[in-house]
């Protein structure tokens, strides 16, 4: 998701059967890696104070995630 000054929410959901990351500061998502969340399957991110920085994901080839946004 790109950075977004007024964002007011943000739901992400690892609907795979894989681990996930995101990384909600604008850097590059690295599952284990420094500012990386790691997303079980089902797990879901959805912070009370969203992110206005861009968040970015990584997931196994193939893997899906939803991803909601206002």
């Amino acid at each position: 998701a790109s950075a977004l000054a007024t964002r007011k929410s943000l739901l992400i959901v690892n609907t795979g059967n894989a681990n996930c990351g995101i990384n909600p500061t604008g850097g590059t998502a690295v599952i284990g890696g420094a500012g990386t969340i790691t997303l079980t399957p089902t797990g879901a991110y959805s912070p009370r104070i969203p992110t206005l920085s861009a968040v970015t994901a990584i997931c196994t080839a193939g893997q899906p995630l939803y991803a909601e946004e206002s």
